[in-house]
Order: structure tokens, then sequence, then C-alpha cells
């Protein structure tokens, strides 16, 4: 599954550049979220710290970032992963790229 969403990220990153740290976050999320082998859905195994070198931005925006979304109750941050409880909210902040892919 890892790979999958390497190609994905390959693909979107050609429509990243122009997103907020915080969109990109969002798709991030989406994608490995759609891509998660089976009977993990909705459940991440990120660190903060990996996804601020996915998406080369800095740790504490990162943190802010998940700050925001765990604040709206779309996920819930664990020690080394993250689990999503309400995927539609998360999708209402991906970019229109990221859904149609």
């Amino acid at each position: 599954w890892y790979a999958s969403y390497i190609n994905l990220l390959l693909y979107e990153s050609a429509h990243q550049d122009y997103n907020s740290s915080f969109v990109r976050l969002c798709n991030l999320l989406y994608l490995f979220s759609r891509n998660s082998p089976s009977g993990e859905h909705g459940r991440i195994n990120l660190t903060q710290e990996s996804i601020a070198e996915i998406l080369t931005v800095t740790r504490v925006s990162a943190a802010r970032s998940l700050g925001r979304l765990r604040d709206e109750k779309i996920i819930i941050p664990h020690r080394s992963r993250i689990q999503i409880i309400d995927q539609k909210a998360l999708e209402s902040y991906c970019s229109d790229e990221t859904l149609q892919s």
C-alpha cells in the first residue's frame, strides 16, 4: 500500500505548491486513509515529525494543523498514529485535485 501512496503523492506533488500547509496536510491524510491496508481504515501510522518531513514544513506547523483538525473533531492524534473520525469533514478541506485522483 505504501508504493501506491507514493505514486499518488508524486501525482499530487504537481498540485501541492499552491496549497497551504493545512490543505496539504488534509490531502496527505486523505490519501493515506484512502490507500490504507484493509482493516486499518481511518488509522494512519505517522508521527508529527514524519508528516512534517513529507510535507516539507516545520514540526510546529504540522502540529498546529493537526491541532486544528483535532479541535474540530476530525481526527484523534495518538502517540505515533492518527485516527480519522470524520472523513467527510476532512474531505471538505482537501483540494479538488486530490479528491478527483
